[in-house]
């Protein structure tokens, strides 16, 4: 599935305290074609995931209140299987090994460049799509 391919109309969430990088990941993204939901609370993500979950998540993992890993628990404990993507500055292996039991797809450095961005939504979509199909 290619996020890019105009039937294939994916809805992104993107979880960053910071309204910057927010918005420049919102835009990016709606220039590439796939619709967004933006979020600068960890707690409105996770309400809006309970409503309406989005075909992929991109997370940020330092955020005030909740941390990422935090976020990343509570949508696991809700059962939520969002395929997601942590964006973070400060990239760690412990981090990172916890990320990936926590279920993580996709695991990039910020600044995080726009065709990597874009080939992990296509890799952790693709891979929700089979498990979906199969499962």
């Amino acid at each position: 599935m290619d996020s890019r391919h105009p039937k294939c109309k994916l809805t992104v969430a993107v979880l960053d305290d910071e309204p910057i990088v927010r918005r420049s990941l919102v835009r990016f993204l709606n220039v590439a074609g796939i619709q967004t939901k933006e979020f600068s609370s960890p707690f409105s993500f996770l309400e809006g995931c309970l409503h309406e979950c989005p075909d992929c998540a991109i997370l940020d993992l330092h955020m005030p209140m909740l941390s990422g890993i935090e976020v990343l628990e509570r949508l696991r404990s809700y059962n939520l299987g969002v395929p997601v993507i942590v964006l973070t500055a400060n990239d760690d292996d412990d981090v990172r090994f916890k990320c990936k039991t926590l279920g993580v797809g996709c695991f990039l450095s910020k600044p995080v460049d726009g065709h990597m961005l874009l080939t992990a939504i296509d890799c952790v979509t693709s891979r929700a799509a089979q498990v979906t199909s199969t499962g």
